[in-house]
């Protein structure tokens, strides 16, 4: 039992040092990351580059998918250029499983000790080194973890029914394979797998033949795991989804062939030539995983325009993803912070002009038929799209703030942080009332009441928007005035609604009242709104 539990404990912190590692250097590098990607795929070495050294800092190349995918699907980096990243974080990942080959037990005891003492003097209250130390105890853990895996494992290959087991599970490749893919599943990271992998194959629980298949497996694995992950994303996300699985299977049907083929004929192809390069068996793991994944990597390198194009078949971009877009935003623009600012200001002018969009839900003369951004799109995917670029505002703000110091540029980029955050609310705010007022009607006045709530608040954020593409000062006074209290305005209603309007029932009167108030919410917005745009 002891064995076991040996075995058991060294797997939780195995865990524990993976999550540990993955979560603080994604910490470390989120934003700085995201904007170095930016720059340097504008060159496919350097965005290779890039990738790779993602790939060793997360060890996961399901992470690094789905940190291009967020930026891909932003506007921040375009889909072709972000490929290299895709291609070559899988290359990054080897260096988890070829620092399991090393014996680093003396070095563990020093990492972890010193990782204490950073505990102990309250570093990891720290906002500079916080990150660091929790990686580093990440590290610590990860392979104090496997050196259990190792000293309780070792005694299992004396066990009778453990050899039995493994006799049965050498005769068929396929059930190696196949487990590498469902732990692999379960993990969401083919580098841990085959990390444990080389750490039982270190003591004699698996033979190489049974390794090497489940380095495989964990390989597609990996694919499928992001494939299943992604399975809510369309569009250009999943198209970047499924170059990943293409990039794992080319690497299989290269090499998984040439395995078999030495296997059983035992010709000396690929396996030879890693026994011959590396005596120590675990060692020749860790290289067949460096080597599945460099032959994938340059595979897919030269294949990348059929399958990216083969992937944009089987997942077009959708229309909801093109809203998503930022249309002038760009990541050179914030060299300059002038034009940055004016091109804020365009991309707002956008989604005001989607406001009243909003709300032809629950209008019934919806007039959109002009538009051909926003015709095709339901209410509900405008909101999301809507949301996407006022979070990609926000981090265009945000970055040009780390950029500027002049007081005056300073002013403005706070200006326009206010206005996104107020678009924001007037996005949520829309959609609350929109989600409200469509509740079927039962009584016969319920339905004029709705009208008239709706066709009101369009006119206002249809003048709102149209104030703001003309930038006639008069028009924004105008929209002032229209946005005035209307507290006793909506008084009124609400009196009307509690009196005259008896037929409706006790449930639409409560829907009707809270209509009230959130157009009095949205007024409010439109008026503040207003007010820090006369700011500028």
């Amino acid at each position: 039992m002891e064995i076991f539990g040996t075995i058991f404990a060294g797997l939780g912190l195995f865990f524990i040092g993976v999550k540990l590692i993955s979560s603080n250097l994604k910490a470390m590098s989120g934003g700085a990351f995201r904007r170095l990607i930016a720059r340097v795929t504008q060159h496919p070495v350097s965005a290779s580059v890039v990738g790779t050294l993602g790939g060793a800092l997360t060890q996961s190349t399901n992470a690094m998918t789905f940190i291009v995918i967020s930026m891909v699907t932003s506007g921040m980096v375009a889909l072709r250029k972000a490929v290299p990243i895709v291609i070559w974080a899988n290359l990054g990942t080897s260096a988890l499983v070829l620092l399991a080959t090393l014996d680093m037990h003396v070095m563990i005891l020093f990492l972890l000790g010193i990782t204490g003492l950073g505990f102990y003097f309250d570093l990891d209250k720290s906002s500079r080194y916080r990150y660091l130390l929790g990686a580093l105890l990440g590290i610590g853990m990860l392979f104090y973890g496997l050196d259990l895996i190792k000293a309780g494992a070792a005694p299992l290959q004396a066990l009778p029914f453990v050899r039995d087991l493994l006799s049965i599970a050498s005769q068929s490749f396929l059930l190696a394979f196949v487990i590498g893919v469902l732990v692999t599943l379960v993990v969401q990271s083919s580098a841990t797998v085959s990390v444990i992998a080389v750490t039982l194959i270190s003591v004699g629980l698996l033979n190489l033949d049974q390794s090497v298949m489940i380095v495989f497996g964990a390989s597609l694995g990996s694919g499928l795991s992001v494939l299943l992950l992604g399975s809510n994303l369309n569009g250009t996300g999943r198209q970047l989804a499924l170059f990943q699985v293409l990039l794992k299977l080319v690497g299989l049907i290269i090499l998984v062939p040439l395995f078999l083929i030495e296997t059983w004929t035992h010709q000396p192809l690929l396996l030879a030539a890693l026994q011959s390069q590396a005596p120590s068996i675990d060692t020749q793991v860790a290289l067949i995983y460096l080597l599945l994944q460099l032959v994938s990597c340059i595979a897919m390198s030269l294949l990348s325009g059929p399958a990216l194009h083969l992937a944009q078949r089987l997942s077009p971009a959708s229309p909801e993803e093109a809203l998503s877009s930022p249309r002038y935003l760009y990541a050179q623009a914030i060299d300059e912070a002038e034009s940055a600012l004016a091109l804020v200001h365009c991309e707002q002018k956008r989604l005001l002009k989607r406001l009243p969009l909003l709300l032809d839900a629950i209008r019934e003369d919806d007039d959109r038929t002009g538009d051909q951004e926003t015709e095709s799109v339901d209410h509900e995917a405008l909101y999301r799209a809507s949301g996407v670029v006022a979070s990609s505002i926000d981090s265009f703000l945000t970055e040009l703030t780390e950029r500027t110091s002049a007081h005056s540029g300073l002013e403005g980029i706070v200006n326009l942080q206010s206005r996104n955050s107020l678009l924001s609310n007037l996005q949520d705010s829309c959609m609350e009332l929109v989600e409200s007022l469509r509740q079927p009607a039962q009584a016969a006045g319920a339905e004029r009441i709705r009208n008239n709530i709706a066709e009101g608040l369009h006119a206002l954020l249809d003048t709102l928007a149209s104030a703001f593409e003309s930038g006639d000062p008069g028009d924004l006074d105008l929209v002032l005035q229209l946005s005035s209290d209307r507290s006793a305005v909506m008084e009124r209603i609400r009196a009307d609604l509690l009196g005259k309007e008896a037929d409706l029932s006790l449930a639409e009167k409560q829907q009707f009242l809270d209509a009230t108030s959130l157009v009095e919410r949205i007024t409010w917005l439109v008026r503040r709104y207003l007010k820090l745009a006369q700011r500028r």
